[in-house]
């Protein structure tokens, strides 16, 4: 379906509007839940590790002002927002592979025996925390309408996406334990930095902690993007106010809704000054209400192929 708005356009049409409002409103909260938790990591991330910055304010202002950037590049343009994502995800990939390839050097087997301490339910219950991370496959689709042969680009891209992050994902996990115990990661908030410090030294451990917060920057850019569409797409159904149906005559962007998102996104990460209430509260509240979403276009697409 090349129009935007993703699993809630699917679900809209598929179960009406009752389940069309829970999906819509749960996928733009979470989204904006979702870019608060990023823009406040992308603050810590260059606050932190800096011996002589320090502050909740000092945190949340780096979060904020780029959060406005990106507001700002969403506002005057897809191209701009999609050409910015472009490089950022190029730098992070690169910086990755490369910490992995050196980092595999100093592992220590005998740190991944146990290889899952904790059991099936350790994995379990960790995967409902960090499926936050995990949410840009399905974000593809909520931009259908501005993407290039939709049918043939949406899915392939999104089966990419979600095979390259979960090898990333696991092989990054794998790699980080084996050179560290993973009793001594628990404690530490930067863990990835810490392994880098091991085996790149005080330059590998910038350019993690460069590319944790472009790659905290890059997440929180797609769900500004993600978030505008999916309520443009409620306000052209009539589920919102039809304040947000409109595109700016000049650049074709959805202006409203980019800037109520970048709003609400604001007030979120101002209650972000009480960080350690907040921030695992914002994931939490992403990937729950991502995981009612996804639940719901199960039963659509069942709806959908009997229909």
């Amino acid at each position: 379906m090349p129009v935007a708005g993703g699993s809630y356009h699917y679900v809209n049409r598929a179960l009406g509007s009752f389940f069309g409002n829970i999906v819509g409103w749960g996928m733009w909260t979470g989204l904006m839940f979702a870019s608060a938790f990023y823009m406040i990591g992308f603050g810590q991330y260059l606050v932190d590790p800096v011996p002589f910055l320090d502050g909740r304010v000092l945190i949340i202002s780096f979060g904020l002002f780029g959060l406005l950037a990106l507001v700002g590049i969403n506002y005057f343009g897809t191209e701009e927002s999609s050409k910015a994502q472009n490089l950022m995800i190029g730098a992070e990939v690169i910086v990755i592979i490369i910490f992995m390839a050196v980092s595999v050097f100093f592992v220590d087997l005998d740190n991944l025996r146990p290889f899952a301490p904790a059991g099936p339910s350790g994995i379990i219950a960790t995967t409902g925390i960090i499926f936050v991370t995990f949410l840009g496959f399905e974000i593809i689709a909520t931009v259908a309408e501005e993407i290039k042969n939709p049918g043939w680009t949406i899915p392939v891209t999104m089966i990419l996406s979600v095979v390259a992050v979960t090898l990333l994902y696991a092989m990054v996990m794998i790699v980080a334990t084996g050179v560290i115990p993973f009793q001594e990661l628990a404690g530490s908030l930067v863990p990835v930095s810490d392994v880098a410090m091991v085996s790149m030294g005080a330059m590998g451990v910038v350019a993690i902690v460069a590319t944790a917060a472009v790659a905290a920057i890059s997440s929180a850019n797609l769900s500004v993007l993600s978030a505008a569409r999916v309520v443009y797409a409620m306000g052209r159904d009539h589920l919102v106010s039809d304040w947000m149906n409109a595109t700016h005559r000049r650049f074709g962007t959805p202006h409203r809704a980019v800037l109520a998102t970048g709003g609400v996104t604001a007030g979120l990460v101002l209650a972000g000054l009480r960080i350690e209430d907040i921030i695992g509260l914002l994931a939490e509240v992403a990937s729950f209400s991502f995981l009612i979403s996804y639940m719901l276009v199960h039963v659509a697409v069942i709806v959908i192929r009997r229909a």
